[in-house]
C-alpha cells in the first residue's frame, strides 16, 4: 500500500502546483500589459495571450540622438479555444517586414508598445520588459 501512495505523491504534486492564470479584469477593446513570460486571459473570450519573447530589440536608446528610430519585435502565444498560434508584432512593420498588427481566429491583437524604453544610464533586467496590446473584436 505505501509503494502506491508513493508513486502517487508527485503526481498529486505537479498538479496541485499549477495554476490557471488570472483573468484579464479589461474587456476586449482596451488596452492590456503583459510582463515577460506571464500570460493574460481573457475568460469571457476563452482567449489567452502569453508574451513569449522579445526576439529583437534594436530601439535608439532614450538619451541618444540616433539617425533611425529603430524597433523592437514580440513574440506572442495566441490560445483562441484550446488553439494555439504563436505571433510576430514589431513596432516598426515597414522596417522589419513583421506586423504590427495581426488578425488571430475573430480577435486583432496590435502592437501598441514594449516598456521600458532604453537608456544608455539605465540597465534594464530583461524579466522585467513588458508589452502593450490593444486586443479588438469586431
Amino acid at each position: 500500500m505505501k509503494v502506491p501512495t508513493l508513486l502517487l505523491f508527485p503526481i498529486l504534486l505537479f498538479f496541485s502546483c499549477t495554476e490557471d492564470p488570472e483573468c484579464v479584469d479589461a474587456a476586449t477593446g482596451e488596452e492590456i500589459t503583459i510582463q515577460v513570460f506571464d500570460t493574460a486571459t481573457y475568460c469571457k473570450e476563452n482567449l489567452s495571450i502569453t508574451f513569449n519573447a522579445y526576439p529583437n530589440e534594436s530601439r535608439c536608446p532614450s538619451d541618444v540622438t540616433c539617425v533611425w528610430a529603430g524597433f523592437v519585435e514580440v513574440e506572442l502565444l495566441i490560445n483562441e479555444k484550446g488553439k494555439d498560434t504563436v505571433l510576430k508584432l514589431s513596432t516598426e512593420p515597414n522596417v522589419s517586414g513583421i506586423p504590427v498588427l495581426a488578425n488571430v481566429g475573430v480577435y486583432s491583437i496590435k502592437l501598441i508598445d514594449v516598456i521600458p524604453y532604453p537608456a544608455t544610464n539605465i540597465r534594464i533586467d530583461p524579466n522585467q520588459f513588458k508589452v502593450i496590446l490593444l486586443v479588438e473584436k469586431p
